[in-house]
């Protein structure tokens, strides 16, 4: 076990300069140069914690982002590095700008896999069919389809496809 190093007044006071400056916690960890925890308790101890240390994006960095968020050689961490923020507030607002980077993004595909899926739905096959022969679920099948409201109506009718409904919502016995 380590022995316990009290906190120095001049410590505490960069602690509290760093925190004000929107300084994230690994960031503080750094800079001072001790633990993780030894900070995070001091940060509790002193009521650090509940300060809202977010601070607005700057025009530059949003411009920055647009520019060189799909770019390989601009990781989210480079990126994260270069603001000064996390990763995760990184994503949030590329996500929030619109932005992706479809080699990371799980929810990216590319159009080529709608565009099959759609020629696939007009030859009547079924979703699970549709799905093994592109390469994805069911579930986004019907996520396409379902952004065409014509094609997916016609589709749903000609396979007679039906809203399935749980065995909670059938008749029977009412659930209290």
């Amino acid at each position: 076990m380590t022995e316990r190093i009290p906190w120095t007044p001049e410590e505490d006071a960069q602690l509290i300069a760093l925190r004000e400056a929107g300084r994230s916690i690994n960031q503080i960890v750094t800079i001072i140069g001790r633990t993780r925890g030894s900070v995070s308790s001091r940060m509790t101890r002193l009521g650090l914690f509940n300060k809202n240390t977010s601070r607005a994006w700057e025009a530059w960095e949003i411009d920055h982002l647009i520019a060189h968020y799909r770019h390989p050689e601009w990781p989210v961490k480079r990126l994260a590095e270069r603001y000064g923020r996390t990763e995760g507030a990184v994503r949030m607002r590329a996500a929030y700008l619109g932005i992706q980077r479809p080699d990371l993004d799980y929810k990216a595909k590319p159009a080529e896999m709608d565009q099959r899926i759609v020629t696939l739905a007009m030859a009547d096959l079924p979703s699970d069919e549709i799905a093994e022969q592109v390469g994805c679920s069911p579930g986004y099948v019907w996520v396409v389809l379902k952004q065409r409201p014509a094609l997916h109506r016609r589709w749903k009718e000609r396979l007679g496809v039906r809203r399935r409904r749980s065995t909670y919502h059938q008749g029977g016995k009412r659930h209290g």
